[in-house]
């Protein structure tokens, strides 16, 4: 349990790397930022289709890591 809580975390944390690197160069030209992308996208894209536009800011990322605590926090509890 505590991997995968652990892993949990990790991807929150690319989360937060993909919106940043989303801020600062949203062109995929580094290798890093296309593995962030690839890691990410199959989550953030769904997200996206369910949460309405606000201008360009995409809150999918901020979802994704509030449906990931609370999925930690339920773990937590049952484990």
């Amino acid at each position: 349990m505590l991997i995968l809580l652990r892993l949990i975390d990790l991807y929150e944390l690319i989360l937060i790397l993909a919106a940043i690197l989303s801020w600062v160069s949203p062109t995929l030209s580094h290798p890093a930022a296309r593995l962030i992308r690839a890691i990410t996208e199959p989550v953030l894209r769904p997200l996206r289709r369910v949460l309405p536009r606000m201008g360009e800011v995409d809150f999918s990322p901020v979802a994704a890591i509030v449906l990931l605590e609370v999925l930690s926090l339920t773990l937590v509890r049952i484990g």
